[in-house]
């Protein structure tokens, strides 16, 4: 008996489709495999299982090889508030030859916190008290928390950028991303192999702020405490009951760019930043990202490195 046969009425009816969306699944798995590389075309972002998250360059890469075109719309709310922040909301039709498959949506805001925020040093040391019970009014309020600059600990104040303007363009950018990768997952039926888009990198996205966040903390044994210069070890033990203790994101924070690929970049170092040999191991790979960025970004990135190398330097952990 044919196995034309043993199919019911509605799979045979729809035999082609199916048949074409199964090679179409093959494909993708292919691409992941063979063309599409990590951190470049899909990223695996800590907080989503291992399923990998779909990157603008991956997106585009599907768009090319499935021949689909794309028509984006575009659409901005402003926001009831006295700064004039705005939403955008950015639609992206789907098209294979004159037929629309699918439709991607995005949204970005200026009031998300990586544009809505900035942070600023004051001229104010944490006081010792602060370390016992980690109460912020001892600093001022919520807005404000530690920072570490030039070896010393000082008060930082979360404040509101004062023109959300600056961030129109970032942040419609930013939607049209994140439309794009929901579009080509849907019309390459791709949803089962990587996350749902880059909504997953930037809910995922922990960078350091200004404003203190639960994150793993690093345990420094005696011996690298006592290696410190002598002007480090004198703050450290004036500022927490136990030294030992130094919390990642004072050490190694970074300020978000706005744009995702040069952030996911900084990310990548900042994982990694505690242990300079793996630093070392997966700058070849941010290195040759560079290109796909502005050279303003280029700078950001190259002197955040030598930002960690230098800490490492100053450990005596003797980087290359």
């Amino acid at each position: 008996m044919s196995n034309d046969a043993l199919m019911s009425p509605a799979i045979a009816k729809h035999s082609q489709q199916i048949a074409e969306v199964l090679s179409m699944k093959a494909t993708v798995q292919d691409l992941l495999k063979s063309q599409m590389k990590e951190d470049v075309h899909f990223g695996k972002i800590p907080g989503t299982g291992d399923k990998p998250t779909l990157l603008k360059p991956g997106a585009e890469m599907l768009r090319m090889v499935f021949s689909l075109r794309t028509l984006c719309e575009s659409s901005d709310i402003h926001i009831a508030s006295d700064d004039d922040h705005k939403t955008y909301t950015v639609t992206i039709h789907i098209y294979k030859g004159e037929h629309e498959i699918a439709t991607g949506m995005g949204n970005c805001s200026t009031m998300e916190s990586k544009y809505r925020f900035r942070t600023q040093a004051t001229d104010r040391r944490v006081p010792k008290e602060y370390w016992d019970t980690r109460d912020k009014a001892l600093l001022g309020g919520s807005q404000f928390s530690p920072k570490k600059v030039k070896g010393q600990w000082m008060i930082s104040e979360r404040m509101e950028h004062d023109n959300p303007a600056d961030y129109y363009n970032t942040v419609k950018k930013m939607a049209k991303k994140r439309a794009m990768a929901d579009g080509i997952l849907t019309a390459t039926c791709s949803s089962d192999l990587f996350t749902q888009d880059l909504e997953d990198l930037n809910a995922n996205f922990q960078v350091y702020d200004g404003v203190e966040e639960k994150k793993k903390i690093i345990i420094l044994d005696e011996k690298r405490v006592e290696r410190e210069s002598e002007d480090s070890q004198k703050t450290v033990e004036t500022e927490s009951p136990d030294s030992k203790l130094l919390r990642e994101e004072d050490i190694f924070h970074y300020y978000p760019t706005g744009d995702m690929d040069t952030d996911f970049l900084l990310k990548t170092i900042h994982d990694v930043a505690p242990d300079w040999d793996k630093v070392k191991k997966i700058w070849p790979k941010v290195q040759s990202q560079l290109v796909s960025i502005t050279e303003e970004n280029q700078v950001k990135i190259i002197a955040y490195k030598d930002m960690v190398k230098a800490f490492h330097v100053g450990t005596n952990d003797n980087p290359e």
